[in-house]
């Protein structure tokens, strides 16, 4: 994320309404709304621009060995999606995380620095988000006729969670 024509600026952070003030840089008027326990949004948080090269950082990565690829679940068809996964690898068939692919046996490809530097603003701003260092990044990719249905994703262990 670059921050070098970023500016800071005090963003209120809800916890129910406003309560607390954090200091952000960033080029745009962030809002900051909880809307249930666990699930914040952050409106205008990442700069238009840094979310381009977001975007381009993916399309780079994923070109490349373990990049994006159609999975599927089991015999079933495929999904309607392209998906990549960053710093281990997930598998829609046995939904477990290991450090290979089981389809193609690549490995995933390190999560880029600067994705960590968005996790760590985000702790940063809204104080409700646990320290956490992300070890896995699941990027999806919809072509004009993709799309993902209606799905929760149960499949973190406890000791994952915590």
């Amino acid at each position: 994320m670059s921050q070098s024509s970023a500016q800071p600026f005090d963003i209120c952070v809800e916890g129910g309404r406003a309560t607390k003030k954090t200091r952000v840089t960033s080029t745009s008027i962030v809002s900051t709304h909880r809307l249930k326990p666990g699930v914040i949004l952050l409106k205008w948080f990442i700069a238009p621009k840094d979310q381009v090269e977001v975007v381009r950082t993916c399309r780079r990565l994923g070109i490349c060995p373990g990049g994006f690829y159609q999975p599927n679940f089991g015999n079933g068809p495929k999904m309607r999606l392209w998906m990549m996964c960053l710093g281990k690898n997930w598998d829609p068939r046995s939904r477990l995380y290991g450090s290979t692919r089981p389809i193609d046996g690549a490995q995933a490809p390190a999560i880029p620095r600067e994705f960590t530097h968005i996790v760590q603003a985000v702790i940063s701003a809204a104080t409700e988000v646990p320290q956490i260092t992300p070890d896995i990044c699941i990027v999806n990719f919809y072509d004009s006729t993709g799309r993902l249905g209606l799905h929760q994703d149960k499949d973190e262990s406890k000791t994952s969670i915590n």
